[in-house]
């Protein structure tokens, strides 16, 4: 039975099923469906808040994220259970590729864990629009104040359909990392932090998280704005860590087990 849990077989199986899962979850959430707004108000808070006040109201919603946890679980345990039957077993070995498989195992573990835990660890705070000269109260005697925003491109980029804007808004179109805002935050009146936040560079002060999803030109305003995500999350630096770690692992292990093609005597 073991053997079984803790096969690439069952691997596949759960890789595949979490894989159609998700795409179900994408489908229910589809703008303009009946739960986008269900889906949406899930995003902006911790999941352990919605389990406790408004999941039994959403049996749908609830059902699918059940699922989600179940396969996740069945994938967990798959790993876990590699290790344990496959891969420590391979240490005893000299051989380089064999102990950084087992190490990429632990690592996916761990990144399985954060996102777990993320769900019960830690606080969001805001998902709002801002301009220019405003301030949000964030909470715990925080507060977050827009200074000014750079936008180089295009504002006329910004109001294009959704479908045209991810086609003409590419990297090599757009100046994603010097468009940014400047950001000050404040504690109780005071100021304790200021810098820039682009769509691709948080802004970040201890376990504060503070993210530029989007820049923003709403028909009834006549000056730019962005979409601003706060997040406090003692677990993100620690994840992102351990994730690119998980991801240059993979990298590494690729390379020392390329094969090149063996080249047939003419």
């Amino acid at each position: 039975m073991l053997k079984r849990l803790s096969s690439l077989y069952f691997a596949f199986w759960a890789i595949t099923a979490l894989v159609a899962w998700m795409g179900l979850g994408t489908l229910l959430a589809a703008k303009g469906g009946p739960y986008y707004d269900i889906f949406k108000d899930l995003n902006e808070r911790m999941i352990a808040v919605w389990l406790t006040k408004d999941a039994m109201t959403h049996p749908v919603i609830l059902a699918w994220f059940i699922g989600l946890c179940l396969i996740a679980g069945a994938l967990l345990l798959n790993t876990s259970l590699c290790i344990w039957q496959r891969i420590l077993p391979m240490f005893q070995t000299a051989r380089l590729s064999r102990n950084l498989l087992a190490v990429i195992h632990i690592l996916v573990i761990l990144v399985i864990l954060g996102h777990g835990l993320s769900m019960i660890i830690g606080d969001k705070y805001l998902t709002t629009v801002m301009f220019p000269g405003q301030t949000k109260v964030i909470g715990d005697g925080y507060s977050l104040r827009m200074d000014s925003l750079v936008f180089l491109d295009d504002p006329a980029l910004l109001r294009l359909p959704k479908h045209d804007k991810h086609l003409k808004m590419t990297r090599d179109a757009v100046h994603f990392h010097e468009n940014h805002a400047v950001l000050t935050l404040l504690k109780n009146g005071r100021i304790v932090a200021r810098s820039r936040a682009g769509v691709l560079a948080p802004f970040d002060h201890g376990s504060l998280h503070i993210v530029l999803k989007t820049f923003l030109w709403p028909k009834k305003k006549n000056k730019l704005g962005a979409l601003m995500i706060v997040v406090r999350n003692p677990l993100a630096t620690p994840f992102f860590v351990i994730y690119a770690l998980m991801i240059a692992s993979l990298g590494w292990y690729v390379c020392i087990t390329w094969k090149r093609p063996v080249q047939r005597q003419k």
